[in-house]
Parts: structure tokens; C-alpha cells; sequence
């Protein structure tokens, strides 16, 4: 699972955000689903809403 979240985590993200910080939080909340299989099932779901707050987060400073 680890390696196909990650790929897809990274995948749906723009190259901007995959090249700083927010990389390394997706990559972080990825190992913290493989050392905690108990959370693994809300990982999406916290993937998600990460991306939609970059996704807001990059089309504010484009606006600006």
C-alpha cells in the first residue's frame, strides 16, 4: 500500500507543491498510514483535504 499511496498522492498533486514542504507532509502522512495501520483507512481522506488546501493555497497566490 505504501508505495501506490505514494504514487498516487503524488500523482494528483501539481509539480509545484510535489517539489517542497508539501511533499514531504504527503510523504510523512504516507509512512504514518504504514507505521499505523489504524489510521490507514482515513489517510485519503486527510490526503484529500491536504490537496484541496494546496490546490486553494496556489490558485490565491496566482490571483494575487
Amino acid at each position: 500500500m505504501s508505495a501506490a499511496y505514494r504514487t498516487l498522492v503524488t500523482e494528483q498533486c501539481s509539480p509545484v507543491a510535489v517539489e517542497g514542504g508539501d511533499a514531504t507532509t504527503l510523504d510523512r502522512l504516507a509512512q504514518l498510514a504504514e507505521v499505523r495501520p489504524d489510521l490507514a483507512h482515513v489517510a485519503p481522506f486527510w490526503t484529500a483535504i491536504y490537496r484541496v488546501q494546496v490546490a486553494a493555497r496556489e490558485e490565491l497566490a496566482a490571483s494575487q
